[in-house]
């Protein structure tokens, strides 16, 4: 004989919220995720792979290929590092500026209207 631990629910469409409850009977969905959120790290990261193949690839085309004009690895290397600081440079600018709208606003710093 099957021992049954909860009173089981039936839905009913004219009664709101019991065909949820009939569901939550069969399983936990306590921890429940919305499935395009489960592999969202993973998701992000083959988009930057890709991303990232595309940059490099129109960036070291062969359209001259025994050219002395093709960029080597250190080229390539120093591109990236370049960029890295500028997106670094752009990003402390604009906390910088945040930082002196929050004391602006939090009254920490006095407005001078001129």
């Amino acid at each position: 004989m099957t021992r049954q631990l909860t009173t089981p629910v039936v839905a009913d469409i004219s009664e709101p919220g019991v065909s949820k409850d009939s569901r939550e009977n069969f399983h936990d969905t306590s921890t429940a995720v919305a499935p395009s959120m489960v592999n969202a790290k993973h998701t992000a990261y083959q988009r930057l792979v890709v991303e990232l193949e595309e940059v490099f690839s129109s960036a070291i085309e062969p359209y001259v290929i025994m050219s002395d004009q093709r960029l080597t690895g250190r080229d390539i290397h120093n591109a990236v590092m370049e960029a890295l600081e500028n997106c670094k440079s752009w990003r402390q600018s604009e906390l910088s500026i945040l930082d002196d709208f929050q004391s602006y606003a939090s009254g920490s710093r006095p407005v001078y209207l001129d």
